[in-house]
């Protein structure tokens, strides 16, 4: 809560996942996680952006294990959506 106040982290992207996970596991029943896969290739980031976006979808973000995060618009992730 102490980081959402201040809206920002300084914890990696893959730290703060394993703690949401860890949430999850208690609030399943009311929360929901987005999917989250691990891409090692752009092929692998367009595969992964077909699927979901055949399951109905809108699209994907691409971060690193070690993106920060911040309340905003970030310049170390990349969306991948349709647009027309």
């Amino acid at each position: 809560m102490e980081d959402f106040d201040k809206s920002r982290s300084n914890d990696p992207y893959i730290e703060r996942l394993a703690k949401v996970e860890k949430v999850h596991y208690l609030t399943s029943d009311f929360i929901k996680l987005v999917e989250t896969k691990t891409c090692k290739t752009i092929d692998d980031v367009i595969e992964h952006f077909k699927t979901v976006r055949k399951d109905g979808k809108e699209g994907t973000v691409v971060k690193t294990y070690d993106n920060k995060w911040k309340n905003g618009t970030s310049k170390e992730q990349l969306k991948f959506k349709v647009i027309a």
